[in-house]
């Protein structure tokens, strides 16, 4: 099942998701937080995010700048995008990892579901197998939170943003002053 966020705010404590309606509550966010944080911890990483297929930042850990992070978590998810395509003209399903090898910093990047990729910066103080082998143990933890958002999003209830917006206040905020 896939999914990605829409570019609304949040609503009451929520991210939402779009795809099929999939909102990400702050338990859930919380949850994934600490996914990143424990992952952190355990290979020595300088960053841990998780974002969706679409670009969008779901959680993060670690050293991060905002304007960077929204660059490297759109940047991730066209790599992502682009090398699924490569996958596919190979005659492969997917190429669910990725690993960018630079002179101090790498990047380790991991499909983890279908809805959530995960993004580890790393330097020389964890091997590449560290991280492969302590993502691959994470990856159970991420889909019990991302089964949780699937399953409240099947049970059929429907988000509408404008439920509770009247026409006046429609009218108030556009206003005639044009």
């Amino acid at each position: 099942m896939s999914s990605r966020v829409i570019a609304l705010p949040q609503v009451e404590g929520a991210l939402v998701w779009g795809g099929p309606l999939m909102i990400l509550y702050e338990d859930e966010q919380r949850r994934l937080e600490e996914i990143c944080d424990r992952l952190l911890r355990d290979i020595q990483a300088l960053a841990v995010f998780f974002i969706d297929p679409e670009g969008q930042l779901i959680a993060r850990v670690g050293r991060h700048d905002e304007d960077d992070t929204a660059a490297l978590s759109s940047l991730v998810a066209g790599t992502v995008a682009a090398t699924t395509r490569l996958a596919q003209l190979l005659g492969q399903s997917d190429f669910p990892t990725h690993y960018h090898e630079g002179p101090r910093e790498h990047l380790y990047i991991a499909k983890v579901t279908e809805g959530l990729i995960l993004v580890v910066l790393f330097d020389e103080r964890a091997s590449l197998g560290l991280v492969r082998l302590r993502v691959r143990k994470t990856r159970l933890a991420v889909e019990v939170v991302y089964d949780s958002m699937v399953s409240k999003a099947t049970r059929g209830r429907k988000f509408d943003p404008f439920v509770d917006i009247t026409d006046e206040e429609v009218d108030r905020f556009f206003g005639d002053g044009f």
